[in-house]
């Protein structure tokens, strides 16, 4: 990417006379896009949020949803151990549901998600800076995967988990988190 059009994020307070505290609070509410320097990052874990489903006080169920599970095989099976095999990778194909949060796993229905390289500057969740706010020493950054790969869908927030897990704090010492000069611009 241009080095011009975009600003490590201690430089992008000059332009726009805010503070990094600024800058982060804008980041926290979605109205800022902060972006990491990713280098050939893998997704670790991917989750995805349904905000049109209603929370309740009532505790979530939790749930499969993926393909049909075999039957447990008999010991006495000739085809036994194949039919282990099979069973377990139907089991990691399944996304697992806990009311409104879906955790996708490495074979369920966002398995290439796992097979990309986060290379360059990557955004950064709101939901990161959030938790960032909450407990600065040990917050991940969590990639926006709806605006990392143009994903759209109603009311649904796709987080990516990087790996190397990376924390923001460590992201703040490295500089590498950034802005584009754009945004901060009036």
């Amino acid at each position: 990417m241009n080095a011009r059009l975009a600003l490590k994020i201690d430089e992008a307070s000059e332009p726009s006379n805010s503070a990094l505290d600024d800058i982060l609070h804008l980041a926290e509410l979605g109205k800022l896009v902060v972006y990491v320097a990713a280098s050939r990052w893998r997704a670790r874990r991917v989750t995805e949020i349904d905000h049109s489903i209603i929370k309740s006080h009532v505790p979530p169920t939790v749930y499969l949803r993926g393909p049909a599970l075999s039957e447990i095989p008999s010991i006495d099976d000739k085809d036994f151990e194949e039919k282990c095999k099979r069973r377990i990778r139907l089991e990691q194909a399944q996304d697992i549901i806990c009311g409104n949060v879906i955790e996708y796993g490495r074979y369920g229905s966002l398995k290439n998600v796992y097979e990309l390289m986060f290379i360059g500057l990557q955004p950064i969740s709101a939901r990161t800076f959030q938790e960032y706010r909450v407990n600065p020493d040990s917050t991940e950054i969590l990639l926006d995967l709806n605006r990392s790969i143009g994903i759209s869908g109603n009311n649904r927030e796709r987080l990516v988990y990087p790996n190397p897990k990376t924390l923001v704090s460590d992201a703040l010492v490295n500089r590498s988190l950034f802005v584009m000069a754009a945004d901060v611009k009036h």
